[in-house]
């Protein structure tokens, strides 16, 4: 009878770690994906303000000018706006938001995990800012 309370345990043991490695693993790639579109992000506008920087007053003077620089100013708030929630993310990981990722399937639907939302927000600001940049 012990041998088998010692093997339900083991069993039981061995899934939890194995469900800890994966979400770690996940959250981790998250944080790669965060990295690497705040990275292209980043190339874009400075792309963005060299062509500024080099713009004479006549180049923004036109309808199209003035709608791209408007665009690129709107657009550099959201931005904002985002990295200054994924740094305060980064510095605020709790155990609760990672223990969300160790709940069943069944427990979380309704329950949005911030990292989860900043992935999706930089995914549409990155589509945005490709956009503008072309």
């Amino acid at each position: 009878m012990a041998d088998l309370a010692i093997g339900i345990s083991r069993a039981a043991v061995r899934a939890l770690v194995d469900k800890v490695k994966s979400a770690l693993k996940e959250e981790a790639e998250l944080w790669q994906i965060v990295q690497r579109d705040m990275v292209f992000i980043q190339d874009e506008f400075e792309m963005m303000e060299s062509f500024l920087s080099t713009a004479d007053s006549g180049r923004i003077k036109n309808s199209v000018g003035k709608t791209w620089v408007r665009q690129v100013w709107d657009l550099s708030h959201q931005v904002e706006d985002c990295a200054e929630f994924v740094l305060h993310l980064d510095t605020k990981r709790s155990w609760w938001a990672f223990s969300l990722r160790l709940l069943p399937s069944c427990c979380k639907s309704g329950v949005a995990q911030p990292l989860d939302e900043v992935v999706a927000e930089i995914k549409l600001l990155k589509a945005r800012v490709e956009e503008v940049s072309q």
